[in-house]
């Protein structure tokens, strides 16, 4: 067996940390970008639409694609090539249609599913090199190497949103942030389809000019991210080829393992939970009493919960273990939904959107890593077709998201959250007692 050396242990990190920058920057645009969806393109609900066909080509994508692509050029080739597929879109936003938004919406989901399970998969390849090399326990490797890179990744929600809102806020401002919230149906009476939000002045459309200078500087952060992957990280080979039906196969065959039905729920209601902040809270509580210019804002506050909150969870996963840390954000995720569902926002109400979305951002940054880790802990060996699935039932959450977003009130989508979060901690809870604790896998989940 080939001996590592110790210095093998700084290079793995060394290419945890580029990965990291590079999708810090990527979705630096594309968060950025989303966030602003349902309020800058809400006419018709064609920003909410153009992402629902883009999860739903990342459902098929996940089947079919994932597997093929990083067996075939490989993990750091697929996420250059994926993460170069984003710029159509964002091209797109300078000419907002159905038949321009939709189709490079399709075209952004195709490649969506492999960036994901490529990064997956190079995180969890690396970590065991780090394991090897450093003589750390295998789990706590992964541990750390997933929750640094969670860590530097999820920044990209500061750095895009408060783009956004720098660019917006400049010169002499369209929004009235000003009106009467009597007169306004926001928060959990906020109904999309209503002809309300059309006469909101909060939710006009901001100036074009503005709009194209925050693409244009989207644009060049995607291409940067594809040059931060080909030029700063190496190239890590692991897997045999396969025929292409076996790598499909691989993605279906896990759904008969029941430890896999077990942790769908969780899957499901991420993708819905993550689509929510994204349409919902952006639209529904800040843009609509507080003015589209001061989402960015708002979202700043919970990018910086989230890697705060995707750095801690690893260490206290390995203090208190997985499961009580599950149970105990749970609670507290389900207390700010209720809070959620009473609150009647105002644009006075300044400290409560901060508030509200620094506490979503920390529950989410917990989820993001304790997601993650359990798939590389439940399925060692297997976790391209493994992180496929995983892709692939939280693809589906966002395109049930957001295929009602424009039909149902704000308060039956938190209610929805609130069952599946249930459901889907009840299932992992009993992956825990009834599956990996009878098994052989060493530590705690």
């Amino acid at each position: 067996m080939l001996r590592l050396k110790l210095s093998d242990s700084a290079r793995m990190l060394k290419n945890m940390v580029m990965l990291g920058v590079s999708f810090m920057v990527h979705f630096t645009a594309v968060l950025g970008a989303t966030h602003l969806q349902s309020s800058i393109n809400k006419a018709g609900g064609v920003g909410t639409a153009a992402l629902a066909a883009q999860y739903a080509a990342l459902v098929a994508s996940s089947l079919f694609l994932s597997v093929f692509l990083i067996r075939r050029i490989g993990c750091k080739w697929t996420m250059a090539v994926c993460i170069l597929c984003y710029l159509p879109y964002m091209g797109a936003q300078l000419y907002p249609r159905t038949y321009t938004l939709v189709p490079t919406a399709l075209l952004m989901g195709l490649a969506a599913a492999p960036l994901w399970s490529a990064k997956c998969t190079y995180l969890c390849v690396i970590a065991d090199v780090y394991s090897r090399a450093s003589g750390a326990n295998l789990k706590t490797a992964r541990d750390r190497i997933i929750g640094s890179f969670f860590m530097i990744f999820l920044f990209s929600m500061v750095w895009g949103n408060l783009i956004s809102s720098l660019v917006l806020n400049s010169g002499t401002s369209s929004v009235s942030a000003n009106v009467s919230s009597e007169l306004l149906h926001c928060g959990a009476d906020y109904c999309p389809a209503s002809g309300e939000t059309e006469t909101n002045p909060n939710l006009a459309r901001p100036d074009e000019d503005k709009i194209s200078i925050i693409m244009y500087i989207y644009i060049g952060c995607i291409v940067l991210a594809a040059l931060i992957i080909l030029l700063g990280i190496d190239q890590h080979e692991r897997y045999e080829q396969k025929s292409v039906w076996s790598q499909v196969t691989a993605t279906l065959r896990l759904h008969v393992d029941r430890k896999m039905l077990l942790i769908l729920p969780i899957s499901l209601w991420l993708g819905i939970d993550y689509a929510f902040v994204e349409a919902e809270y952006s639209a529904a509580f800040v843009a609509c009493a507080w003015g589209i210019s001061q989402i960015g804002f708002v979202i700043v506050v919970y990018g910086l919960l989230n890697s705060g909150g995707a750095l801690v969870t690893g260490w206290l996963m390995e203090k208190v273990g997985s499961l009580l840390l599950v149970c105990v954000v749970g609670v507290a995720h389900l207390a700010v939904m209720i809070a959620m569902l009473l609150w009647k926002p105002a644009a006075s109400h300044t400290a409560v959107y901060f508030i509200i979305a620094g506490l979503l951002g920390a529950a989410d940054g917990h989820w993001a890593v304790q997601i993650n880790a359990l798939y590389a802990i439940v399925f060692p060996g297997n976790e391209d077709a493994a992180y496929s699935n995983f892709r692939l039932w939280q693809s589906i959450g966002f395109v049930v998201a957001f295929s009602y977003s424009h039909y149902l009130c704000i308060s039956a989508k938190i209610y929805v959250i609130m069952a599946l979060l249930v459901v889907g901690v009840a299932a992992w809870m009993g992956l825990e007692f009834c599956v990996l604790r009878k098994s052989i896998l060493p530590g705690k989940v």
